[in-house]
């Protein structure tokens, strides 16, 4: 419990000093932000039959008219991904909602 005091006082004393910090205005602008992020440009990637993102330097991969393709472009990030480092074009991470759709992306690339 002592540990505790010390820092609910900086928090409370952040808080006060900088109220934009702790509003939730300033939350939900840098949520709107980080989704903004996702739907950067594909930098020529795309490939018939699916759509693609890419997000500091990864490469997003979807199957058109996917669920996964409208949950990522309406929250950011499907609730479960793949991540396969260095497997992308030009070496890049390349990251999807299934394998299989990263196996059929690079045999199309």
């Amino acid at each position: 419990m002592r540990t505790l005091f010390p820092v609910g006082l900086a928090l409370a004393a952040t808080c006060s000093l900088f109220p934009v910090a702790c509003s939730s205005d300033a939350v939900e602008d840098a949520a709107d932000e980080v989704v903004g992020t996702a739907k950067a440009s594909t930098d020529g990637f795309d490939r018939p039959g699916f759509k693609t993102f890419v997000v500091d330097g990864r490469l997003w991969v979807f199957e058109e008219g996917s669920e996964g393709l409208k949950e990522y472009e309406s929250t950011g990030e499907p609730a479960k991904s793949v991540t396969m480092i260095g497997k992308g074009p030009n070496g890049m991470t390349i990251r999807s909602d299934e394998k299989s759709v990263i196996e059929s992306y690079m045999a199309a690339y």
